[in-house]
């Protein structure tokens, strides 16, 4: 780095400033001495991309955040105005500690702030099987063959720290410690189950202590073969799984801390039908949003 010696001390190039703006919008004035104003120009570059995230999420919008880096030149010409302001003032010699400290906080604090909210608040995940559609759609191929990726949802993993889960909830869990079925991965299926309670299946009716379910409605929906919904359906015999539910008079009933999940396409869902009930700590959160494609965003209902 090339550095300049001033009666103020010894200050970097100008030029120089251009480095850390380039990482972090406002840094190079907060380094020079200007703390309020790189603070400030921080803040902003950051609410800008935060409402461009939003509007991209937004589902009357024609893009998805699997667009952002296509539409980063949006943001471009505030970067640009924020890097040309931060050369007004030089920033002093910072020595191989301070460039160490600088690079620290510039990868730490994204990777920190990013493994938090996944790890604590939400988290995306992308869903390739047809096992809950037509509320979530997977990998398939339209009328001309061209093949579609599948639906793209935020969780919330927060929601379940305060509340208990509900039927009717669209969740994610993961498969560790259940038989037969692939470990170390996530499935998203509807709640049906809950605690104590005894499961069938009529179909093209879902049972609960021998009782139709009805409320909420999308079970009437889906029983009623509403907007491409087909029922309810029993599991195939196999001797890969003990499948409980494969005869009308078959019943499950589920432990003190157990949960019954069942795909809302039943014609092609590996679930609780088969490989029965998950436990509470099983669960990573409720599906609350299609994000991607732009043509699918929506409320997860």
């Amino acid at each position: 780095m090339k550095l300049i010696t001033t009666e103020e001390g010894t200050h970097y190039r100008r030029w120089v400033n251009l480095i850390p703006a380039f990482f972090i919008p406002g840094s190079a004035q907060f380094l020079s001495g200007r703390r309020p104003r790189g603070i400030a120009l921080f803040v902003l570059y950051l609410l800008l991309v935060i409402g461009l995230i939003t509007f991209l999420i937004h589902p009357r919008t024609a893009h998805s955040v699997v667009d952002m880096g296509r539409l980063n030149w949006f943001l471009f010409p505030f970067w640009l105005l924020i890097a040309a302001d931060s050369l007004r003032r030089p920033i002093p010699r910072l020595g191989f500690r301070g460039w160490g400290v600088f690079i620290a906080v510039c990868f730490g604090i994204p990777i920190m702030l990013a493994l938090t909210v996944r790890a604590f608040f939400v988290q995306p995940f992308k869903v390739p099987t047809g096992a809950m559609q037509p509320t979530i759609m997977g990998n398939r191929k339209d009328s001309d063959g061209k093949q579609l990726l599948g639906d793209q949802i935020l969780v919330n993993k927060l929601i379940y720290r305060f509340s208990e889960p509900r039927r009717g909830d669209v969740i994610v869990f993961r498969t560790e410690g259940i038989k037969s079925i692939k470990q170390d991965s996530c499935y998203v299926k509807r709640l049906t189950g809950l605690p104590g309670e005894t499961i069938g299946i009529e179909p093209p009716y879902l049972l609960v202590n021998d009782k139709r379910v009805t409320e909420p409605g999308i079970f009437s929906t889906i029983a009623e073969g509403k907007d491409g919904y087909f029922g309810f359906c029993l599991a195939t015999p196999t001797p890969a799984f003990s499948t409980p539910l494969t005869s009308p008079s078959a019943r499950l009933t589920l432990g003190p801390d157990e949960y019954l999940v069942i795909g809302d396409n039943t014609r092609n869902s590996l679930d609780g039908r088969y490989f029965g009930p998950i436990k509470r700590t099983s669960i990573v959160g409720k599906a609350f949003y299609i994000f991607a494609p732009a043509d699918r965003k929506r409320k997860i209902e």
